[in-house]
């Protein structure tokens, strides 16, 4: 099992196919054009908030809509991957959005 999340394994994917060290891709970094990052975005409710990661099916969308009738039966059990966070009452629950 690895210790890495699966999102982050995804997102170095590119990195790995270039560099075979860490540094050679620290050597590379303060020259490399990175771009404008990428950021989660945060959709707010009447009681806290969604998180969608980037590697959510739905983050490109213009208009996300979240029932927040269904969010506590979608809260993602311990292990599973999972692309919302929902905050709530003071605790951030991992939503599973497959």
């Amino acid at each position: 099992m690895s210790l890495i999340p699966s999102a982050t394994v995804v997102l170095l994917r590119p990195f790995k196919e270039r560099f075979d060290t860490l540094t050679d891709l620290m050597a590379e970094s303060p020259t490399r054009p990175w771009g404008e990052p990428i950021r989660p975005r945060m959709i707010k409710l009447d009681e806290g908030a969604v998180i969608i990661e980037p590697w959510d099916a739905m983050y490109a969308s213009k208009q996300i809509h979240i029932d927040p009738k269904t969010l506590e039966a979608s809260v993602a059990k311990v292990g599973t991957p999972f692309s919302r966070i929902w905050i709530h009452r003071g605790s951030c629950l991992p939503l599973f959005s497959g």
